[in-house]
């Protein structure tokens, strides 16, 4: 994340298909800015296949938002939060961790 490594122009019809891992990081290097009457559509379809280890090796998480190296982006302390619930947290104390989470705001 300390580099940009490829610049895709957003052409009208314009598909971008790449493999997503646990540590594929993607998106605007900047804050994107449109014209007051433009806006950004996109469509984010993927697809899952089998990891070699099964689905249990799998963490149970949503998108994972790095802050880019001197950037001033702030991380999303409430995703972090669930994300270690969901892998350090025996599943049967998970619930009750979550309310904790709530509690402090970070849930």
């Amino acid at each position: 994340m300390k580099a940009r490594q490829k610049v895709i122009a957003p052409l009208l019809g314009r598909a971008v298909l790449f493999n997503t891992a646990l540590d594929s990081y993607h998106g605007h290097p900047e804050p994107l800015t449109c014209p007051p009457d433009r806006a950004r559509r996109s469509i984010a379809l993927y697809y899952y296949t089998a990891f070699p280890d099964g689905a249990a090796a799998v963490p149970e998480r949503t998108t994972v938002f790095k802050p880019r190296p001197g950037s001033g982006d702030k991380t999303d302390w409430q995703v972090r939060g669930r994300h270690f619930v969901n892998d350090w947290v025996p599943h049967r104390l998970q619930p009750w961790a979550r309310k904790v989470l709530g509690r402090i705001g970070l849930s």
